[in-house]
């Protein structure tokens, strides 16, 4: 049987939606999927299956929690093309490389890859902790590491929408400054957890606060941020991106 021998790259949103298109690929060309998740402190902390339920995920055979060095990196359609006839596939991407990756059947894709009950659980007893509603405005600001979304999507771009809202809203963000910025200057509704991609407590409480997400109806988001988007492509909610005062 043929095999496609796939690698992640990336934080938790980049892994996720790569493993998307894998499969749609595994799919079409019968293959089995190994995946291949390197733990990676800074990237991402934490083994697939302590995020992830494996057997959601079709066409897997195996996972492993490091790296393979010959994998050939594909981001895009067309550099899928040349290892469609192979017998062994083996790449690494963090992006999107299937042509059916919005539409319907990637989308199911999507939505049918659990994350592990006691994450959900856990994202469940938080939200009716501080008494969340789906009507709530859910903000996702990412600063800190990522240049092209603070450029896109400076803080000064949140401010009128979040202004304006009147149901609640809810604010996950890496960057604590503006986190208690935002929490002591509106009425913003936040997690007393700490974020971050270098340890897996903090890697696992960036999964929570992306569910939370998915609870929202409505999500404002730095603009190119696979996190945001990710979760409202999975909950069917209407993303909101925010821009820069000048465009």
């Amino acid at each position: 049987m043929k095999q496609l021998i796939f690698q992640t790259q990336g934080g938790f949103a980049n892994r996720l939606r790569a493993i998307v298109s894998a499969i749609l690929w595994a799919e079409d060309l019968d293959c089995e999927l190994t995946i291949y998740w390197p733990v990676e402190p800074g990237h991402m902390p934490c083994a697939l299956d302590t995020i992830l339920d494996r057997t959601s995920i079709p066409q897997l055979k195996e996972v492993y929690d490091k790296k393979i060095s010959h994998a050939i990196q594909v981001l895009s359609v067309y550099h899928m093309q040349p290892f469609i006839k192979k017998d062994e596939i083996c790449i690494e991407s963090y992006a999107e490389f299937h042509p059916q990756q919005r539409a319907a059947r990637g989308i199911a894709v999507l939505r049918g890859i659990r994350v592990r009950a006691d994450l959900e659980g856990r994202a469940d007893s938080l939200w009716k902790s501080i008494g969340g509603k789906s009507s709530w405005l859910g903000v996702h600001y990412r600063g800190t590491d990522h240049v092209n979304c603070i450029r896109e999507s400076p803080i000064e771009s949140f401010i009128p929408h979040i202004t304006i809202e009147e149901q609640g809203i809810f604010l996950t963000t890496d960057d604590k400054k503006v986190k208690y910025m935002l929490k002591n200057s509106f009425n913003v509704h936040t997690l007393n957890i700490d974020l971050g991609r270098y340890t897996p407590e903090q890697q696992l409480n960036g999964i929570i606060e992306w569910l939370l997400l998915h609870k929202c109806e409505r999500v404002l988001q730095s603009s190119g941020s696979s996190y945001s988007e990710l979760a409202t492509l999975r909950s069917g909610g209407t993303l909101i991106k925010a821009r820069a005062l000048n465009e």
